[in-house]
């Protein structure tokens, strides 16, 4: 690291282009990183001041702490679908639109579906794949292939070599079918 009028600069920093666009993901991506306290917004790409983590860079630890709280977060959505009350025309409706998609999808990437469910806003679907590398392979075209917002988790498995099922939320809330 290098410093510049006080602040510490990565030493990898290019001084144009990238500069910023870096700095404002590392501000994201990791929040106990911030920009300096007295830095203004340069006028161009080429000086990005960014204030160190108090005790270094960010951590492994830091990111675990992370991935835990976001799986905390998709399963606590994932209950409240569970919860949410039945809307018997919605998920007809949606269950046949996003089935198909859904079963076209998985076909695709090698996966068989194995439930599928749908409320009044919201569909949950789980998938198998013949290992946890296929489903790392398959699973992004099989979750983007619905016009809902989606999401899943890819957990680390127990034994990579053995059939691995993953869950999707959908949250079609807004979204015409």
């Amino acid at each position: 690291m290098e410093t510049s009028r006080g602040r510490l600069l990565p030493s990898w920093l290019p001084g144009v282009g990238v500069g910023a666009m870096v700095g404002a993901l590392a501000a994201v991506a990791f929040p106990s990183w911030r920009r300096a306290a007295n830095a203004t917004p340069p006028p161009s790409h080429a000086d990005v001041a960014l204030e160190a983590h108090p005790t270094g860079p960010p951590v492994v630890g830091d990111m675990a702490q992370a991935a835990a709280a976001n799986r905390a977060a998709y399963h606590s959505r994932l209950d409240a679908h569970a919860h949410e009350p039945l809307d018997p025309d919605w998920a007809k409706t949606a269950e046949g639109t996003i089935r198909e998609k859904l079963d076209h999808m998985a076909r695709e990437a090698r996966a068989r579906l194995v439930s599928f469910d749908c409320r009044s806003r919201s569909c949950v679907a789980t998938l198998e794949f013949a290992s946890y590398n296929e489903a790392f392979r398959g699973l992004t075209a099989v979750v983007g292939s619905v016009a809902c917002r989606s999401e899943s988790t890819l957990d680390d498995p127990p034994d990579a070599s053995i059939p691995f099922q993953v869950t999707i939320l959908y949250d079609c809330k807004g979204v015409s079918l």
